[in-house]
């Protein structure tokens, strides 16, 4: 049988870095949420370069085979507490973490291998077990750590350790490779989208803010958990769908919404804020079952009913997808798609006809509905290869020995 250990037991906790007031000073390497990947792996792009206190740092600089714990960020949906693993990076600058995180490091290394722990701390947040220990403080998550460490870890020898390790790592590139490959045939059906769209659309042009009645960004909501009405975040708006189930309620006796921020059918959703997210774009292609708007990092824009048919005004917004994506601007992690850029640089298709823009759009609506059934074909498969990999955790990590 295996024993079981607190990780309080048989880990040091330290909590992130501020970067402090007194010198003397040191330039770091700043690890941060947006540098965990949803793997558990970190990514090593866009860590933040700051000067920080000498003191500060010297209790907080990684070593190889630090976990990094997320305690505070999250989201409405993705609960705080994801795990990453620090890989030795050689660099003449020091690597630290961020004020949101913890570092969790091994006390001893000859009972409890690090990659062992960061497995098995990754499946408790992948399962869902790590939920329970967070509270919502003014829209962020918080990790309780007094809960998290009182985690009980199954303890195998530590050479059965290292032989669940190598098994899983076995596994889960050959799951990876798949889940690879199925993500690129998704790539490819929106290149295949794209290049239909580019395709089939004539030469003439119009300047999106003659083709608008409205281009706007939404209201900064005043969130209820119940009545009100539904408020569309960037989270909703991806491939081409708005995902309400994604959406949060906004308290209109708070703060009252103008009636040009209610959408409405025919309505092309913009997201206009950050990195990742900007530039995507979906059409409401059906009224609203309740009033909704849309939050301050989401641009309206509203066709002109006399010149265009719905369905091809939308489909004239994704042809241009790719240049809105590109038209950020600031600084890393605060780009923005101003309006004024909207209504001044953006030219889309435009057919003086709106009999001819019904049969182009019936046209693409046929084609798309073929790619649509590939692609959530193929999501399905990546699903349930993610789910297989949980499976393999929950199979390894709850042996008895």
């Amino acid at each position: 049988m295996w024993k079981t250990v607190k990780i309080s037991d048989v880990c040091e906790f330290q909590s992130g870095l501020w970067k402090g007031k007194k010198g003397p000073f040191v330039n770091a390497n700043v690890i941060r949420n947006t540098n965990f990947k949803p793997d558990g792996k970190l990514s090593y792009e866009n860590i933040a370069f700051l000067e920080v206190e000498v003191k500060e740092l010297s209790k907080r600089q990684l070593i190889d085979g630090d976990i990094i714990l997320e305690k505070s960020g999250g989201g409405e949906k993705t609960p705080v507490g994801r795990v990453c693993l620090f890989k030795n990076k050689e660099s003449e600058i020091p690597y630290s973490l961020s004020n949101f995180t913890c570092l969790i490091r091994v006390k001893q290394h000859s009972i409890l291998y690090y990659r062992y722990l960061h497995i098995f701390l990754h499946y408790m947040y992948a399962a869902g077990k790590t939920e329970p220990m967070q509270r919502n403080s003014t829209g962020i998550r918080n990790l309780q750590l007094k809960e998290y460490k009182e985690i009980c870890i199954p303890l195998p020898p530590i050479e059965e350790q290292k032989d669940i390790v190598t098994k899983l790592d076995a596994r889960f590139k050959e799951i990876d490779s798949k889940i690879n490959l199925n993500l690129k045939k998704l790539i490819y059906i929106e290149k295949l989208k794209k290049s239909v769209l580019n395709k089939i659309f004539g030469k003439d042009l119009i300047k999106l803010n003659e083709a608008s009645t409205l281009i706007k960004r939404g209201i900064s909501p005043k969130y209820t958990e119940t009545g009100g009405i539904v408020v569309i975040n960037q989270r909703c708006v991806r491939n081409h769908i708005i995902n309400f189930s994604n959406a949060r309620r906004h308290n209109v006796d708070l703060k009252k919404v103008p009636n040009e921020r209610i959408v409405e059918k025919g309505d092309v959703l913009i997201n206009s804020t950050g990195q990742g997210t900007l530039g995507r774009v979906a059409q409401v292609l059906e009224k609203p079952a309740e009033k909704t708007t849309v939050d301050s990092h989401v641009t309206i824009v509203r066709p002109k009913k006399e010149l265009f048919d719905f369905g091809f005004f939308g489909k004239a917004l994704i042809k241009i997808e790719d240049e809105l994506k590109k038209a950020g601007e600031g600084t890393s992690g605060q780009t923005e798609l101003s309006r004024s850029k909207l209504e001044s640089n953006f030219f889309i298709p435009y057919l003086r006809s709106i009999q001819d823009q019904k049969e182009v759009s019936f046209k693409l609506d046929k084609i798309f509905e073929n790619t649509s059934v590939s692609a959530n074909l193929i999501n399905k498969t990546i699903q349930s290869l993610k789910a297989l990999k949980l499976s393999l955790l929950n199979y390894e990590l709850n042996k008895t020995g």
